[in-house]
């Protein structure tokens, strides 16, 4: 269930950077995944552990809340490159690359070498790069889930005002 309410705004945010490129909205709406993975945590101490639960206790469930999202999270990018995409997803990549290119130049990058990192991604079949992008939303969500568990985790149960 918590899962649920993680994949879905990375969903929304996925969209946003497809659908509206030139707007700062996906990249926003990826932002609040920190904020997302607190308020379900907090639901869960809350509402299942009676406001207590501990920091190993809080960090396994982000880690298991992380890894059903992004399985889901995959899922609907699997649909979606397969299906629906067509290229624009790379089209967008590609304009940006573009964009951002003279910094690049500027900063001593070889924009060569960032072209052809560029075609070998956009050249790996669908679900290696959906696989690439399950385990880079898994390694960053555990390290945010270290994080979060140490903020939210409460070994004091709080004070119930009647």
């Amino acid at each position: 269930m918590y899962a649920l309410w993680l994949a879905a705004l990375w969903t929304v945010s996925f969209i946003g950077v497809v659908a509206l490129p030139a707007s700062s909205v996906g990249g926003l709406l990826a932002l609040c995944t920190p904020i997302m993975m607190a308020w379900v945590l907090i639901r869960f101490r809350d509402g299942a552990l009676e406001g207590v639960i501990s920091f190993r206790r809080a960090f396994a469930f982000e880690v298991y809340v992380v890894f059903y999202a992004a399985l889901l999270f995959a899922v609907i990018q699997y649909v979606y490159f397969q299906f629906i995409d067509g290229g624009r997803f790379f089209g967008v990549m590609q304009d940006s690359l573009s964009m951002i290119a003279p910094l690049y130049e500027q900063q001593g990058v070889s924009v060569k070498e960032l072209t052809q990192a560029f075609n070998l991604i956009a050249g790996m079949p669908v679900i290696e790069l959906v696989f690439a992008f399950m385990m880079q939303t898994i390694f960053v969500g555990w390290v945010l889930g270290l994080v979060v568990a140490l903020i939210f985790r409460r070994s004091v149960p709080p004070v119930r005002r009647v």
